[in-house]
């Protein structure tokens, strides 16, 4: 299948998100909020339902259930391992007792703790991959996909089955503000927070392809649900602060909320309202894209050697305690941290082919 750069630069601009969200600065001082630390915060937090919106977006339908079990086995799932493998004995290599001093015991320790993270469907146990948690998240889909497949296809059954995930998203939203007399409404729903974005890029999918699509309002669409979901996102947050009288709750601030949803759907369909003539550009789009994923596994662990040489605290000595210089302190070590993740993933890349070829 041709790749479409504007998804690449979707995937692009999820990766950044992702990293601005790991390296945020925080929002809470005292006993009061920095309001331009959680202005920030809202409009960064939806890089991982980017990917899950482009999972589905090409995923239902097209290519066979084999060929995705193979690409998922050798794209996503193996460089994850190896990184899990790499992180723990790293990890243990530099910071381990007398009794890990042999080589054979650091790796085989290693491989125990990395055998206990996939049996216990866990990435937080090895040091620096917490974030993997989305590997997990995008395999059970995949792991669903012979029945999501077929769901996802039929529209009344698919569009049912969001309306009803949907519905509990804003009874729960509403009930973080205002419980009825009658107490707390429990709710169901027969998928859970990634599928719903799965189908939902399934369904802007179908559109896309549709007659009906209006380039025009597809943009205007996007860009107010982006600006005008982050607005009312920040306005809930701030109300449940007030509410609860504390700054414990960040339950506006998830991916799991009317905001969020209209705010990462806004997203997506404003990237993808655009298409790039210049070909130069479509490139750097497809190359940057193509990187994404490494980008992604690396740089928690690039963050965490920044900020034990000092990188952070003197990048921001740098900016003014202002807004301005906070975004320019996020957007800066962003900066830093996805250039040398990108060097390292054109060098693993690289290592691979000639490995392979050599196989």
């Amino acid at each position: 299948m041709k790749r479409n750069e504007m998804i690449e630069l979707t995937r692009v601009i999820g990766c950044i998100m992702v990293i601005l969200l790991h390296i945020r600065l925080g929002y809470i001082k005292g006993n009061s909020f920095i309001a331009s630390n959680l202005w920030i915060y809202c409009f960064v937090r939806d890089g991982v339902t980017l990917f899950w919106i482009i999972q589905g977006f090409f995923m239902i339908g097209g290519k066979s259930y084999k060929s995705i079990i193979n690409r998922t086995v050798s794209k996503v799932l193996c460089p994850a391992i190896t990184f899990m493998l790499f992180s723990a004995i790293y990890s243990k290599a530099s910071y381990g007792g007398a009794e890990q001093n042999s080589l054979f015991n650091v790796i085989l320790n290693g491989a125990v703790d990395v055998a206990t993270a996939l049996i216990n469907w866990d990435a937080t146990l090895i040091p620096n991959c917490s974030h993997l948690w989305y590997i997990f998240s995008y395999i059970m889909v995949i792991l669903w996909y012979p029945l999501l497949s077929v769901f996802g296809k039929n529209k009344f059954a698919r569009r049912w089955a969001m309306g009803l995930f949907l519905v509990s998203v804003i009874i729960n939203d509403i009930q973080q503000l205002y419980v009825p007399p009658i107490g707390m409404v429990i709710t169901y729903s027969i998928i859970n927070e990634s599928i719903f974005f799965v189908l939902l890029g399934y369904e802007i999918h179908q559109y896309f392809k549709s007659d009906r699509r209006d380039v025009k309002k597809i943009r205007l669409l996007g860009i107010t649900g982006y600006i005008g979901g982050n607005i009312l996102r920040y306005i809930l947050q701030i109300a449940l602060f007030a509410k609860l009288g504390e700054y414990t709750s960040e339950y506006y601030l998830n991916t799991l909320t009317l905001p969020g949803i209209i705010s990462a759907t806004g997203m997506f369909l404003f990237i993808n309202s655009f298409t790039v003539k210049e070909r130069i550009v479509n490139e750097i789009f497809l190359f940057l894209g193509s990187h994404t994923y490494y980008i992604y596994i690396l740089h928690w662990m690039i963050k965490d050697k920044l900020i034990a040489i000092g990188f952070d605290t003197w990048l921001y000595n740098k900016s003014v305690d202002l807004f301005m210089g906070n975004v320019i302190y996020v957007l800066g070590y962003t900066s830093v941290i996805f250039c040398i993740c990108l060097i390292l993933s054109i060098m693993i890349k690289k290592i691979s082919v000639l490995v392979l070829r050599r196989g």
